[in-house]
Order: C-alpha cells, then sequence, then structure tokens
C-alpha cells in the first residue's frame, strides 16, 4: 500500500506503519468488502487541532447539505473518509466476484476528535486515560495531526 503513495505523502509521513499493520489494514478492508454484514469497517481516529477540526467548515462553501455530518463534512478528515471509500473499491477491485463490485457500503469510517486550540499533548492525554472510552477499543487506525508548531 506504501508503494501507492505518492513522493510527497511519503515524505509528510513521520513514522512509516510496520508491515504487520498494513497487512491487518489491508485484511480488515478485504473483509469488508468480501462480506459487508458480517465485517464492520475499518476505523480511523484522528486527533489534531485547529485545521483537523475544520476551520471554518461550518460556513460550508462547497455546498454539502447539512444532513452529511452537519457541515463539518466540509473537514479534511471526513474528505478523507469519502476518498478512501471512494478509491478502495478500484484498488482492491479485482480481488472481488464481478457481481460484488457494486459497493453501496463505507469501507472505511473516520472519526474526528480533534478540539481547536489544543496541541499533541491534549491528544496523548486522551489516549493515554482512555477518555474516549470503547470508542477506541474498536479504532484499528489513530492519526495525529497537530500543527507544525506543535
Amino acid at each position: 500500500m506504501m508503494d501507492l503513495l505518492q513522493s510527497r505523502l511519503l515524505r509528510s509521513i513521520k513514522v512509516r506503519p510496520h508491515p504487520f499493520v498494513m497487512e491487518r489494514v489491508v485484511e480488515i478492508i478485504m473483509n469488508r468488502m468480501k462480506n459487508p454484514n458480517q465485517h464492520p469497517p475499518l476505523r480511523i481516529a484522528v486527533f489534531g487541532g485547529l485545521v483537523t477540526e475544520g476551520f471554518r467548515s461550518r460556513f460550508n462553501s462547497i455546498g454539502l447539505s447539512e444532513s452529511q455530518n452537519g457541515f463539518q463534512a466540509c473537514a479534511w478528515s471526513y474528505k478523507f473518509e469519502r476518498v478512501l471509500n471512494q478509491v478502495l473499491p478500484l484498488l482492491f477491485d479485482e480481488h472481488l466476484p464481478a457481481s460484488d463490485t457494486s459497493q453501496s457500503f463505507s469501507l472505511v469510517e473516520v472519526k474526528n476528535y480533534a478540539v481547536s486550540g489544543t496541541d499533541s499533548s491534549i491528544g496523548a492525554t486522551i489516549l493515554e486515560y482512555n477518555l474516549l472510552g470503547t470508542d477506541m477499543a474498536v479504532t484499528g487506525v489513530v492519526i495525529s495531526s497537530f500543527g507544525s508548531n506543535d
């Protein structure tokens, strides 16, 4: 999967995941594609500050309906979710029977836990003291996206 990423994106990744982790992520996605009723989507938790929360996303400058996660659907984390759910079926299409290629379920679910005005110490505290409870128990990937000045 890392081979599919562009060189610019590779430079932005600070900690490369262990190959076992990437294999597990692909396994979760493949299981979901093969049998969506028995396998939940891959859950991604995103922590961050103002930009990750969705600065000014409540103004909805791109015309999304309010029913799509409120106006927070404009935040990059939700855009990331929509892109993954559109691109992943194309990447793994050859591994599925022809009848299963019309996907109407989500493969990835992104939860945005960002809080404006915070730094990475807040994200670490949330994880260390398990403040999200069972939400984190079913999360497969955690993205820490705090500002570069942190």
